[in-house]
């Protein structure tokens, strides 16, 4: 009977196994989705890459290339921190999110020793060990009751998730119209001159005119501005890398994403 049970446990934790490998997966920016057994490569000088193992085969996705991450039952999202793209591990998420990332300082192979916040703006601050008080002051400050609170000595950084959820809940309460505002009903046509210039002297530059994933990007830019969807910032940010060196083609691209 021991031998039945003990086969019957391994047996389960086997199937399991399998199950959480097979439960992985990562979206690409293009919408695939990628399936297998994935692992989380750091590189000091350029960042993260996944490398996923499928069939017996292998192969390798620069992180920028992956929207969204679900390894071991925890997400990632791709941001570029410290002058490297890389996988960041959502801790707490809200408008104002808590992650794990990796700071460029730390030893390769221990990921995610750090904590940073990141708003849906794409603004960011590492969670830092001194100056607490007046980093997080500043970088909260469009909350102003908080962000005098957290400077007054009212939160520390044991209070960080209580910090975000009233950050969070605060946000509404500063961009929401206030009782006796005006508010007009505008019907909004989007402009897309720009981008519709921007696609067209990609198109025509011989040096971008075949990276098709670029064009299938600013297509999406295009499509989420036009029904009015918000823009995520990690794909402004790898068409940017995209037009990297090419000045007046960024400068279309900042024009567009200024009257987002």
């Amino acid at each position: 009977m021991k031998k039945i049970s003990c086969l019957a446990v391994g047996l389960f934790i086997c199937l399991f196994s399998a199950y959480s490998q097979n439960d992985d997966f990562a979206v690409a920016v293009k919408g695939d989705t990628i399936r297998g057994k994935m692992s989380i490569i750091d590189s000091p000088q350029y960042g993260h890459s996944l490398v996923v193992k499928a069939n017996k085969k292998k192969q390798s996705y620069p992180s920028y290339r992956i929207a969204e991450l679900t390894k071991g039952g925890e997400v990632y999202h791709v941001n570029k921190v410290e002058g490297r793209y890389q996988f960041v591990k959502l801790v707490h998420q809200g408008f104002l999110s808590l992650y794990k990332y990796s700071p460029s300082d730390q030893n390769s192979s221990q990921l995610f020793q750090g904590s940073i916040l990141i708003r849906k703006d794409g603004e960011m601050q590492p969670v830092p060990n001194l100056g607490f008080k007046k980093v997080l002051s500043t970088f909260l400050s469009d909350c102003e009751s908080l962000s005098e609170g957290i400077m007054n000595g009212d939160y520390s950084k044991k209070d960080l998730i209580k910090i975000i959820d009233e950050f969070n809940m605060c946000i509404p309460q500063i961009y929401s119209p206030k009782p006796g505002d005006i508010v007009e009903e505008i019907v909004y046509t989007p402009n897309t001159s720009k981008i519709d210039e921007l696609i067209k002297k990609v198109k025509s530059d011989s040096s971008l005119s075949g990276n098709n994933e670029l064009q299938e990007m600013l297509s999406d830019l295009k499509s989420r501005f036009q029904s009015g969807k918000e823009i995520p910032s990690y794909l402004s940010k790898i068409v940017k890398s995209n037009l990297e060196g090419k000045k007046d083609l960024l400068k279309l691209l900042d024009e567009f994403l200024a009257d987002e």
